[in-house]
């Protein structure tokens, strides 16, 4: 029955009246792309709290490279659904993370440059070590 009625609404329904999320591909990390950002760190994921639909994420900074923080914890907004383009991420795994700041709050999603830094999947594995080599060639 499900099968059946998801069908029928793709029949008489166009491409764009499902909110899926679609991101660019990504490519080599450039300075552009930082400038882009208000707050790119690397930290590991303290805690998960889900309000309306946002999980609130709050990490301990293990390396800030861009941003201006008051100390080493800070919680990033991330939409609680996957569709929406939020980040599957979990407690105690460590992340490097790209955000906007939306009216003094960091918010971020799958389609920026943030990644899980023991990813299973081997390019963005891969992207994430790259962007840290960038961003710390920038430290320097």
């Amino acid at each position: 029955m499900t099968i059946g009625l998801f069908v029928i609404l793709s029949l008489f329904s166009s491409p764009n009246d499902f909110d899926f999320c679609t991101c660019s591909e990504s490519k080599e990390i450039t300075q552009e792309d930082i400038e882009d950002y208000d707050l790119i760190l690397h930290g590991i994921v303290q805690k998960i709290e889900t309000v309306e639909h946002q999980k609130l994420i709050t990490l301990n900074i293990k390396t800030l490279y861009k941003g201006n923080l008051e100390n080493n914890i800070v919680t990033i907004s991330t939409p609680a659904d996957l569709a929406m383009c939020g980040l599957n991420i979990g407690t105690g795994t460590e992340w490097l993370l790209f955000a906007f700041d939306e009216n003094g709050e960091y918010s971020t999603n799958s389609c920026t440059r943030s990644g899980d830094l023991d990813s299973y999947i081997d390019w963005i594995k891969d992207r994430v070590e790259k962007d840290i080599v960038f961003l710390e060639n920038l430290k320097k």
